[in-house]
């Protein structure tokens, strides 16, 4: 291949070259993405023409006559391959939307999706054989919590109604790549740019539009988590933030595909939305400080700021981020994680949580009701081998 990089080559080449990657490891990424046969050399000879006679960006860093910062010039790269490539995706036809439920009563389903973490890894012979993640059981749970969400849907439908679904996704659908924590990268089994397309696809066809197909209405809210940092806490603004990406790729794709899901992000890492006669309130939680388990007393001062702030009473708050589902005072929930136990909860903090995303009924004029949380995969077992060991060693 002769032909010289394309814009979509570039954003993607400028992404893991600030993320360390050498050379070679680029090469195998873009060969993995495009179809190329890159060799090492090759790439790199077209990156010094590139560089040579590029026309992205003037030495001013201008942008349609607007001024931006490096972190805004890139991200705008980005979203702009992400564009170009959601017109080259071959998409579903619009899909059939369901009549709505003729039930006298009219609940809403709600459902609370955070800490995905796709592209962590998490094996079992380094955590007591208690872990075990990588992307292919992110698929497999994905599917789990939409069988249960269906489930749940046609038991309830006749007489609860059910014919909307409102998602929140809470953030962290990324696990990122080295900003995070030192050594992050070597716990990982997906690079970062396919962590985001590998995970907008999954969660478009595997979860979102089979769901389409079942719920009259689907309204989606997306706040973003820290593990979509593209660097330390305030090196980046705030949108620079994988999750934000995801989100952005996520609408653009489902509003040409899926007339009964309306997909809302927000600019802001915390969102505030009416529901019927009760006001949500949409964040990660990662700005309450917590050690060795939930921080209480931090939600509850929590609470209390938010409030404040707003000058406005807010009546139930939802997080994710410490990765064991609770409930606190009925007005603050917590959301599971897929991933169920990690590197760090196993063996840092001895904790261990069964994979789980919490869902509730909602009543327009009552509130919330019906809690319950939908695990995804049982709690590992573990039994002793002939040595009558039970945790993983090694062996000859």
């Amino acid at each position: 291949m002769n032909k010289p990089l394309e814009k979509e080559h570039v954003v993607t080449i400028q992404t893991l070259r600030s993320k360390g990657m050498q050379w070679q490891e680029i090469a195998e990424v873009m060969n993995q993405q495009f179809g190329f046969q890159f060799s090492e050399d090759s790439i790199r000879k077209r990156w010094s023409r590139f560089n040579k006679k590029s026309s992205i960006a003037t030495p001013n860093n201008h942008t349609n006559g607007i001024n931006l910062t490096p972190q805004q010039n890139t991200l705008e790269s980005i979203l702009e391959y992400i564009g170009n490539r959601i017109d080259k995706m071959s998409l579903k036809p619009a899909i059939k939307v369901p009549h709505q439920s003729k039930s006298k009563q009219n609940l809403e389903m709600h459902l609370l999706r955070s800490d995905a973490h796709v592209g962590e890894m998490v094996d079992p012979q380094s955590t007591s054989g208690l872990g075990n993640y990588n992307y292919n059981t992110y698929l497999s749970r994905l599917e789990t919590l939409t069988q249960k969400v269906v489930l749940f849907h046609d038991q309830d439908t006749k007489n609860l109604g059910l014919s909307k679904l409102v998602i929140a996704y809470l953030g962290d659908q990324l696990e990122g790549e080295g900003a995070i924590y030192k050594g992050q990268s070597y716990y990982i089994d997906l690079p970062l740019v396919d962590q985001l397309f590998n995970s907008v696809e999954a969660e478009i066809s595997r979860f979102l539009l089979p769901l389409a197909e079942v719920f009259h209405e689907i309204e989606v809210y997306c706040v973003p988590g820290n593990h979509g940092r593209a660097g330390r806490i305030g090196e980046h603004h705030e949108r620079t933030n994988w999750d934000y990406i995801f989100y952005r790729f996520l609408k653009g794709t489902i509003d040409r595909i899926a007339p009964n899901i309306k997909v809302y992000v927000s600019e802001s890492p915390l969102m505030l939305v009416q529901h019927g006669q009760f006001t949500f309130s949409y964040s990660h939680g990662d700005n309450v400080k917590s050690y060795m388990g939930i921080p209480f007393y931090g939600l509850d001062r929590m609470v209390k700021k938010i409030t404040s702030m707003f000058n406005k009473y807010i009546h139930y708050f939802c997080v994710g981020h410490f990765h064991d589902p609770a409930s606190l005072s009925d007005n603050i929930f917590i959301n599971g994680t897929m991933v169920g136990g990690s590197n760090l909860s196993i063996n840092r903090m001895n904790t261990l949580s069964v994979p789980s995303q919490k869902m509730f009924y909602f009543d327009l004029e009552k509130g919330v009701n019906r809690e319950t949380n939908l695990y995804l995969e049982d709690l590992t077992e573990l039994t002793p081998d002939k040595n009558n060991i039970f945790t993983p060693y090694l062996k000859k």
